[in-house]
């Protein structure tokens, strides 16, 4: 979770990383919950939500 209105790649640096160390794993898509309007992809393999997703 972020307080963010706009992530970037350095709000999921630890996803990033996570997934970078476990490569050898089918890691499914990264998700931030976090405060925009609408879901964006921030990369390719990680995606902003919106809060109210929940």
């Amino acid at each position: 979770m972020k307080l963010t209105a706009n992530p970037s790649p350095r709000d999921a640096s630890g996803l990033i990383a996570f997934r970078a160390a476990h490569q050898s794993l089918r890691v499914a898509t990264g998700a931030i919950l976090c405060a925009v309007d609408r879901p964006r992809w921030i990369t390719e393999e990680i995606v902003a939500l919106p809060w109210n997703v929940l």
